[in-house]
């Protein structure tokens, strides 16, 4: 029985995990990570997936992707396959390293992505293995270095700046994601005033945009995009989709 198509999904974001089979470590020293992360680095370099968050524990590991090309089930087979063969001629072991094909799950509302990246990041210290902040083998250090394989872009529409994402993944529990994004909407520029941007600027309904010829609408986005107003929100009001305003 040939085997289900995975649910693609609008907003592009996916919570991806993979698991040892039989739940066997999959790293099993520094060598191991190391490895992992490198084919992962190319793997972002050779596509158009983007990386937000990830997490590497000894029998599974755990990545926040943006994929609007259709790009994630040849992605992470890629990624997967390369890293079983690596680990079997390492090891000096045959058979399958991971328990199936990848999860993933679809990120389409903000509290759950921002859920998902504490969630990633805090792991370690909820399996009692490391503190948050102390652990090796995530991203939660590289958030503030320059360069790497995150994409700031898309760090960046989840947390407007580097500090509210540590200290949003540092909260205790109590201080959780509804506090956090009624803080951010008293702090946000309402959709109303979007649609009044495009209304005054441009002579255009933000329901109609969508309409225009495809250079006049690119440049409204590419201005609107210039003038503060995050992707989620210009794919909210407008109705366009989010790989349409990215690529603007």
């Amino acid at each position: 029985m040939p085997r289900e198509a995975r649910a693609t999904c609008e907003s592009g974001l996916y919570h991806v995990n993979a698991r040892g089979d039989s739940r066997q470590s999959i790293f099993e020293d520094e060598a191991d990570y190391q490895r992992f992360l490198e084919l992962l680095r190319n793997r972002l370099g050779a596509t158009g997936v983007e990386l937000g968050a990830w997490c590497l524990m000894d029998d599974h590991y755990h990545l926040l992707l943006r994929d609007i090309s259709d790009e994630l089930s040849a992605f992470m087979s890629g990624l997967n396959g390369a890293y079983a063969t690596y680990f079997n001629n390492r090891h000096h072991r045959t058979g399958h390293l991971f328990r199936g094909r990848f999860d993933s799950r679809c990120i389409e509302d903000e509290g759950y992505a921002l859920t998902v990246v504490r969630s990633i990041l805090r792991n370690p210290e909820r399996a009692k293995v490391a503190k948050t902040n102390s652990y090796r083998w995530s991203s939660y250090a590289a958030y503030r270095e320059q360069g790497g394989m995150l994409s700031k872009s898309l760090v960046k529409e989840l947390f407007p700046s580097i500090d509210e994402l540590y200290r949003f993944v540092d909260a205790s529990e109590a201080d959780g994601t509804a506090q956090v994004l009624e803080q951010r909407g008293r702090n946000r520029r309402a959709d109303d005033e979007l649609r009044a941007y495009m209304q005054t600027e441009f002579s255009l309904e933000a329901r109609e945009l969508g309409k225009e010829p495809r250079a006049r609408r690119d440049s409204v986005l590419r201005h609107a995009k210039r003038e503060g107003f995050p992707i989620r929100q210009i794919e909210r009001v407008t109705g366009i989709s989010h790989g349409v305003i990215q690529r603007a």
